[in-house]
């Protein structure tokens, strides 16, 4: 047999031989079992005691219950304001590409209409560059060069 078992066996056996055996039917009796002894009347001292021990514990109780009231109010509005805060993150964020798109079709825009004004300049030097000539206006046109 191995040597722990043994141990364990011989232990066992040795403690539960030794050791009264265990009354399941007798139980202690309930403090709140009334023996049959007569009741002590507690002293006016003792009720006035209690009395107050009573209404201070009510009083600190109602405190408690307002302060907690007063957190879960403070609670809702700190959920409240946070969820506002998000909104207006998103509108800001929204906003914010909102704004850079049209500062970009305002710099398109401009580019574009720099462009014409560009294109618009330069066929003013074609058409002063060219000149029709019609037969009469030749005459006109000397003039214009020797002033």
């Amino acid at each position: 047999m191995n040597p722990r078992l043994f141990y364990s066996y011989h232990v066992l056996t040795t403690v539960s031989l030794s050791s009264p055996p265990l009354n399941t039917t007798t139980r202690n009796p309930s403090p709140l079992v009334r023996s049959n002894t007569a009741p002590s009347i507690p002293s006016q001292e003792t009720l006035v005691a209690l009395q107050s021990q009573l209404v201070d514990t009510q009083n600190t109780l109602a405190a408690h219950a307002e302060k907690i009231k007063l957190l879960h109010d403070l609670t809702q509005d700190h959920e409240s304001m946070k969820h506002e805060i998000e909104e207006l993150k998103t509108l800001l964020s929204s906003g914010t590409t909102i704004h850079q798109h049209i500062t970009n079709i305002n710099k398109e825009e401009e580019e574009h209409h720099h462009h014409r004004l560009q294109m618009d300049a330069h066929d003013d030097d074609n058409a002063r560059g060219v000149m029709t000539v019609t037969p009469g206006e030749e005459e006109d046109i000397n003039m214009d060069r020797h002033l």
